[in-house]
């Protein structure tokens, strides 16, 4: 539950950098007002809404979940691949 949680978190933080860096290029050009920003807000909601949960699927699904004996196993090789 708490991976899902992350990464939930991650393609928020990823939206709001990119309407960050947007808003900021617009800003500095001088173009549009806070209404205009507003609207941008909401359309780059309305995608985050629209495309969030496929990009949370897609990078859950390339996880590989190992049992509990396996990790046990990987945490007791050394670095030349033999037991202790």
């Amino acid at each position: 539950m708490w991976l899902k949680t992350r990464m939930f978190l991650l393609v928020a933080l990823l939206f709001g950098i990119l309407y960050g860096v947007i808003a900021g290029v617009g800003a500095w050009m001088g173009a549009g007002g806070a209404l205009t920003y507003l609207i941008l807000a909401f359309g780059f909601l309305g995608i985050q809404y629209l495309i969030g949960r496929s990009i949370i699927g897609w990078a859950m699904s390339r996880i590989i979940w190992l049992p509990p004996c396996i990790n046990w196993s990987i945490v007791m090789l050394d670095s030349r691949g033999e037991r202790n």
